[in-house]
């Protein structure tokens, strides 16, 4: 009798057993949880990511049900497994799966070492710890890796700046800018666009590229440019430094304006010209050349000019000599002073007249056949 109710009894058990499904046939403390990097270091907002694998090493499947336990309050995490939300975990025996635990950590945030545990269930554990580097804060941040540079007054300036949304929340700046004086023109562009506002992502970092244009009469000095982009709640400012080392300008004339004069054919004339430093930078090594008719010759006294400072000028004589061959007319004629910086041409009209021989000799001919033709008359008469 009581061999019957044992046989009973065993056989009850069998049945409910093959009635249960496998993953729950896990034994306590069976599955190995494993971490390559289970220590990570990171700064405030950023997010982290463990990589998790889970061996069971029995002969039958285990389940595990996945959580975080210890982890400091305003951290966020989420466990996952094939691209889905995981909260168990079936592992085949003699197999692994992997499960990924991603964790943001808050941009409000002391700095330190947080340690806390993955549990898998029946007592599986895995001790996991995310050392956050910098005290965390909660602001705007505008930086740039060159904030001066160094150019001449009729060039622009272009910063490369970074705006970094360290709140909590996204945000759109207004980008303004407070310049030096009158003429000064500052310009914003994000991703190509001129943009006068940015919406940056909270954590995210967006880069602003500004182009500072001086005035064109601008003096040389070192000029601060405040770059300021804020919000209702939060604000950066940045100081950019413009460095304005001159400008070179030249100017050719004379000394009335007049650019048109007269000359015989093959002679002389002498002009007068004004050479002058317009720019803000004294000009050196001053070249004078022309650009003549076919025969004609250009000659400067003095030739070359070794410097004028900024708002002076130099006289220059230039001394034309037309060719011979030249027919009465109007001929271009073009002067040019030219500094290794800058450079000024000039293009005068010059009127060419025939010589007054010319007209002498005419008239002597015609006094010569006149008096042939009279002694011709007076030898020979009219037949």
């Amino acid at each position: 009798m009581r061999k019957t109710k044992r046989k009973w009894m065993l056989t009850g058990l069998l049945l409910v057993g093959s009635l249960l499904p496998a993953g729950t046939a896990g034994a306590a403390g069976e599955l190995t949880v494993y971490a390559a990097q289970p220590f990570i270091a990171v700064t405030p907002g950023e997010s982290v990511t463990h990589n998790v694998e889970l061996i069971n090493e029995t002969d039958a499947v285990q389940k595990a049900t996945l959580s975080v336990i210890g982890l400091p309050d305003g951290w966020t995490y989420e466990l996952t497994s094939g691209g889905k939300n995981a909260r168990e975990i079936a592992v085949k025996p003699d197999a692994s799966s992997t499960a990924t635990l991603d964790i943001d950590v808050p941009l409000q945030v002391e700095r330190g070492v947080y340690r806390f545990t993955l549990s898998a269930g029946n007592g599986n554990t895995l001790p996991l710890a995310i050392e956050v580097t910098e005290q965390g804060i909660y602001e705007t941040e505008l930086t740039t890796e060159q904030p001066n540079i160094e150019g001449h007054a009729d060039a622009s300036f272009t910063y490369s700046a970074s705006l970094r949304n360290r709140t909590a929340e996204n945000q759109m700046y207004a980008l303004r800018a407070e310049t030096p004086g009158a003429g000064w023109e500052v310009s914003f562009t994000v991703s190509g666009e001129r943009v006068s506002s940015v919406d940056v992502e909270a954590g995210a970092t967006e880069t602003v590229s500004v182009k500072v244009t001086p005035p064109q009469q601008v003096e040389a000095g070192t000029y601060t440019i405040p770059i300021v982009a804020e919000t209702s709640s939060t604000s950066a400012t940045l100081e950019l430094q413009t460095a304005i080392i001159g400008r070179y300008d030249i100017e050719l004339t004379t000394p009335s304006g007049l650019l048109s004069t007269d000359v015989t054919a093959g002679g002389d004339k002498k002009l007068e010209l004004l050479v002058k430093n317009t720019g803000s930078v004294e000009l050196t090594d001053v070249d004078l050349s022309s650009s003549t008719p076919i025969d004609w010759t250009v000659e400067f006294e003095p030739a070359k000019i070794d410097a004028i400072p900024p708002g002076e000028s130099r006289t220059v004589v230039a001394t034309l000599n037309a060719s011979d061959a030249a027919l009465a007319g109007d001929y271009a004629l073009s002067i040019k002073a030219s500094a290794p910086e800058a450079s000024s041409d000039a293009q005068f009209r010059v009127s060419v007249k025939t010589s007054v021989v010319w007209g002498w000799f005419g008239i002597l001919i015609i006094v010569v056949v006149l008096g042939g033709l009279g002694y011709l008359f007076r030898t020979y008469g009219r037949r």
